[in-house]
Order: structure tokens, then sequence, then C-alpha cells
């Protein structure tokens, strides 16, 4: 039944990610649904020993509805899962709203890096298959605005939320009022 649970919430996943990429207008088909999650997961749960093998499905079934070649998306996503879950445990202890962002804007960058590096190796013999012109880069740009933002908004309320149905938080909150 676990099993069972764990499949259909990967295929909602990957329905939300290619939803998003493919239905909705410009600046909004930007966001990167999979990625999200990934490293939300990282941020909530400080240890996740599923992580790596959901970065692996949700690569191999992007894979199939890319027009990259094969396995660029898959190794990215993993390197910078990889990458961010060993920033957060072993640089950046905490996890104030500063470093949410930090690391969630470091393992995007990585993600994006890492994606332009297989592509240049990938297309080593034809080197300007790859163009990168300033509407790509615009579009990067607007990745990472929205993505950031997302995750603002998402540690924030989880934040409020956590900090408000906590039960000591809610019995100190008692004490001083009424002492």
């Amino acid at each position: 039944m676990i099993l069972f649970k764990r499949i259909f919430f990967l295929i909602l996943l990957l329905f939300a990610h290619i939803s998003v990429s493919n239905f909705f207008n410009y600046p909004i088909n930007q966001i990167n649904v999979i990625y999200l999650f990934l490293l939300w997961q990282i941020i909530v749960k400080r240890e996740s020993k599923y992580l790596i093998g959901l970065a692996i499905c949700c690569g191999l079934f992007i894979e199939i509805y890319s027009t990259m070649p094969h396995g660029i998306y898959l190794l990215s996503l993993l390197f910078a899962v990889i990458f961010v879950r060993w920033i957060l445990q072993n640089i950046f202890s905490s996890r104030s709203t500063h470093i949410v962002l930090l690391s969630f804007l470091i393992g995007l960058v990585v993600y994006r890096l890492f994606f332009f590096s297989l592509l240049a190796i990938f297309f080593r013999s034809n080197p300007f298959a790859i163009n990168l012109n300033l509407i790509y880069l615009y579009n990067i740009a607007w990745e990472i605005t929205l993505n950031l933002f997302i995750v603002l908004i998402f540690y924030l309320v989880t934040y409020k939320f956590i900090k408000a149905l906590n039960p000591a938080y809610i019995s100190l909150k008692k004490k001083k009022h009424y002492a």
C-alpha cells in the first residue's frame, strides 16, 4: 500500500510539472515543480531516505518529455539535489529564511551550470548548436525569480503554521497573557 501511494504521488508530481511547463503562459511556465519539491523535501525533512531515488525516478520520467539529449536533466537534477543536501548538512546548519533562500539559489545555479556543462560536452562536435542568447538568459532569470518567490512563500507559510500549531508555543503564549 505504501508503494502504491509513492507511485501515485510520483505520477501526480510529474503531472503537475508537465502541466505547469506546458499549459501555463510565459512567466508561470518557468516554475520547476520537481526541483521545488525535491529541495523542499531537503529543507523540511533533514534526512530523507528516498530523496535520491525520487530524484532519479523524476529525472527518468521527465527525460521522456524532453527534447534534450537523454540523461542531461536526470544528471543535472541528481547533482543539484546531492549538492544542496550536502551544503545544508555540512555548511549551513540553520534553517533560517536567508539560509533556505541562499541554498535554493545555490542549488538552482548549480543545476543550470551543470545542465549547460553537460550540453557543452554533448555538443562538443558542434559548438554552434548551443545558442545562449539573451532570451534564454532572461528565461533563466524568470525561473530563478519565480522559484525563489514560491520557496519564500512556502517557507513563511510553513513556518507560521508550525509555530502556531506547536503546543509548547501555545502554552507559552497563554502564560504570557495571564501572568
